[in-house]
C-alpha cells in the first residue's frame, strides 16, 4: 500500500518548466503589458490611467519610448533570470513566485484590455 502524500503529482499532468515560465513572464510583461497600455493611453486619449510618473511621461511625449523601455527591462530582466537559473531554483517557492508575477501582470493586462473595451462601448 502505498502513501499518497499532497506533493504527489497526477500522472499526466506537466508542470511548466523554468524556461517556460520565463518566457511567460516575458511575454506578459514584456508584449502584453506594454501594448494594452499603449493601446489603452491611445484609446482614452489620455495618460492618467499610468501610475508610474515615468511612463506617464514618456507616453506623453513618446509613445515609442515607452515600448522601448518595457522591452529592454523584460529582456534584461529574462537573460538574468536564465543567468541566475541555478540560484532562484535554490529558493523555496521559486515557482510560487513566477506564477504570481505571471498572474499579477494577466491582471493588468486584463485591466487595461477593461479600460479600452469601456471607453469603445460609452464613446
Amino acid at each position: 500500500m502505498s502513501v499518497r502524500t499532497r506533493l504527489d503529482r497526477p500522472q499526466g499532468v506537466e508542470t511548466p518548466g523554468y524556461r517556460e515560465l520565463v518566457l511567460f513572464l516575458a511575454l506578459i510583461w514584456g508584449v502584453g503589458d506594454t501594448a494594452t497600455t499603449i493601446l489603452a493611453s491611445n484609446v482614452t486619449g489620455s495618460v492618467a490611467g499610468e501610475v508610474n510618473p515615468l511612463l506617464r511621461m514618456l507616453l506623453s511625449a513618446d509613445p515609442l519610448a515607452v515600448v522601448f523601455l518595457k522591452g529592454a527591462v523584460a529582456l534584461y530582466a529574462s537573460f538574468v533570470l536564465l543567468a541566475c537559473r541555478d540560484q532562484v531554483e535554490q529558493v523555496p517557492g521559486w515557482r510560487v513566485w513566477f506564477v504570481g508575477m505571471i498572474g499579477g501582470g494577466m491582471l493588468i493586462v486584463a485591466q487595461n484590455l477593461s479600460v479600452v473595451f469601456v471607453t469603445l462601448t460609452v464613446s
